[in-house]
């Protein structure tokens, strides 16, 4: 059991200050910047490179960029699973391809930004994705999303 900052930047101004917060708190370190990567295993840390995702077909680039990064997670910060019923689909299946890229990584979806809508554990099962982190505070429906997360998946809070 681990537990980890998604926002770094509250804890410490400087790189070395948001690295040893999180090693305080047993890691891994999340970041969007490459260039943290380095140090966050050199304090002993798992890396998670974040990825942001704007609903357009640019993540498939992003997460091949992420690629080439020492990132021991893929971190997909996306919003379009809040997505009506009738779009979820189309949404589900952007995603699905672009993680598929990662497959030799671990693959965290992060749904922080916008509520998450009810998905069903069919949809969960097309998602090629280890783990899901969302705010339960922020969006308490959220749960009736991670309800239907299939049991060998990770649910981070």
């Amino acid at each position: 059991m681990f537990a980890t900052l998604l926002s770094t930047a509250d804890a410490s101004d400087s790189t070395e200050g948001r690295i040893a917060a999180v090693a305080a708190l047993g890691g891994p370190f999340l970041t969007d910047r490459i260039d943290e990567i380095e140090a966050a295993h050199a304090a002993g840390l798992q890396a998670a490179l974040i990825v942001p995702d704007s609903g357009s077909t640019d993540l498939l680039t992003a997460v091949n960029v992420a690629m080439r990064s020492e990132a021991e997670i893929i971190a997909v910060r996306t919003s379009a699973l809040r997505a009506a019923e009738s779009d979820r689909a189309s949404q589900i299946t952007r995603l699905a391809t672009a993680l598929a890229v990662a497959a030799d990584r671990h693959r965290m979806l992060i749904c922080v930004d916008a509520p998450l809508a009810p998905i069903s554990g069919a949809e969960w099962d097309a998602l090629p994705a280890e783990s899901l982190l969302i705010d339960p505070i922020a969006d308490p429906d959220a749960w009736r999303a991670a309800a239907n997360l299939p049991g060998d998946r990770g649910l981070v809070l």
